[in-house]
């Protein structure tokens, strides 16, 4: 059902470049300020000259990127492949004190109208990204990062693959060298064959990179509109969800009110969606897993260290084996949107770390926030299969891909 083909990579030139772990990066979304100035200080090949260009003038940024884009080609510090080939990815971390590991390949995924039922997406998308992305796709005619997506397969065909090729490449990214990505190309027509094969009767759901494949399929319609040419095929990264080291994290909310928050008094309010019980400011992941393990939709609320309280639904509001069974819908249809009231927001933050979320509450930064448990994989897809789509943030895949290691231009 899903349309891939292989392709000729545009790699960073060994030759030039003798460590690779100094050119890599994240995804462009999850780089904050601070790692963006190492990342380009480490080297001046690093990729987010490319993916978060800078320039006196905003609009010049595009452009900065393409002329950076052009000069690194013809200098050779980018190259393309000889070949079409697919690339598997195979990234080694640890979790929880023990070493685990998730398996990939990247190659071109066809861009596809979300009603054809063969790439299904889980989040919707907001429109200050989107530009951005536009632009910067515009101007480089590139894709740098890569949209990563799931599908689901009973057999290990890409594990066997990896564990019969050698890797080309093996880096402890500069970012983080807690991760390890081992990297390996197929030109063979053979395994290329096989890899098509398993795809024919697949979708892929997006598991992280709504706003680039959104772009993508913007900028394809538009081009074709004008009579341009422009790629149908957007750079992917295709992961067997059967994977039993594949994670999602929670992503905690942290708010800003515009009106100054009582807590005994939100409380009161919320009294006739939840329960609420106090509880001390440590072990909170650990509450949260018990009532997960319990069937109980429960959050946290923290608007200090001393007012820490679990919010429990009530079990006569209705379940319907939809988006009501989420506990991120339940946060914000019933306590954010209702009890705060959406107005009564000034802004909000996103993270998956309780102590970041604890430091931004503590220094006065934000009034109020929020822990809730993930969704586990198997909501997702089944959510997403049924075409609903969850709220912004609701999920945070790790590890999440590196960026640099394969790029893709048209």
């Amino acid at each position: 059902m899903v349309d891939i083909l292989p392709f000729k990579g545009l790699l960073y030139n060994q030759d030039k470049i003798n460590d690779v772990s100094k050119v890599v990066s994240p995804p462009y979304d999850v780089i904050g300020p601070g790692l963006l100035k190492k990342l380009k200080e480490i080297s001046p090949y690093n990729v987010t000259n490319l993916i978060l260009p800078e320039s006196l003038e905003e609009e010049n940024k595009y452009v900065h990127a393409a002329n950076i884009l052009e000069n690194w080609i013809k200098g050779q510090i980018l190259v393309s492949d000889k070949k079409k080939s697919f690339y598997l990815i195979e990234v080694i971390f640890e979790e929880e004190g023990k070493q685990k590991s998730i398996n990939g390949f990247i190659g071109l995924n066809k861009i596809e109208d979300y009603d054809s039922g063969k790439v299904l997406r889980h989040e919707d998308t907001l429109p200050k990204p989107k530009e951005d992305r536009l632009k910067l796709l515009e101007a480089t005619k590139a894709n740098f990062g890569l949209i990563y997506t799931v599908y689901r397969d009973n057999t290990d065909l890409v594990t066997d693959l990896i564990k019969e090729n050698e890797p080309e490449t093996s880096i402890k990214p500069y970012y983080d060298p807690r991760l390890c990505f081992n990297f390996r190309k197929i030109s063979d027509e053979a395994a290329i064959s096989l890899i098509t094969g398993m795809m024919k009767d697949k979708s892929v759901l997006i598991a992280d990179g709504h706003h680039r494949y959104e772009t993508s399929r913007i900028y394809s319609s538009r081009m074709k509109k004008e009579g341009l040419k422009a790629s149908d095929y957007i750079l992917t990264l295709f992961v067997n969800s059967k994977q039993k080291d594949i994670s999602i994290y929670p992503t905690y909310r942290i708010l800003k009110l515009k009106k100054s928050l009582d807590i005994d008094m939100l409380i009161d309010k919320s009294r006739k969606y939840f329960t609420f019980e106090k509880v001390l400011d440590h072990g909170l992941n650990e509450i949260l897993y018990k009532e997960k393990q319990q069937g109980r939709m429960s959050f946290i609320i923290y608007p200090d260290k001393d007012n820490v309280h679990l919010a429990r639904l009530k079990k006569e509001l209705p379940r319907k084996g939809g988006l009501e069974d989420l506990d991120v819908y339940i946060l914000h249809r019933y306590f954010i949107d209702e009890v705060i009231g959406s107005n009564n927001i000034e802004d909000i933050s996103y993270t998956h770390r309780e102590e970041e979320l604890k430091k931004e509450v503590g220094l006065g930064s934000f009034d109020l926030g929020v822990m809730l448990n993930p969704p586990a994989i198997e909501q997702v897809e089944s959510l997403s299969g049924k075409g609903l789509l969850m709220p912004q943030k609701s999920t945070y895949f790790y590890p999440k891909p590196c960026t640099g290691l394969v790029m893709y231009k048209f």
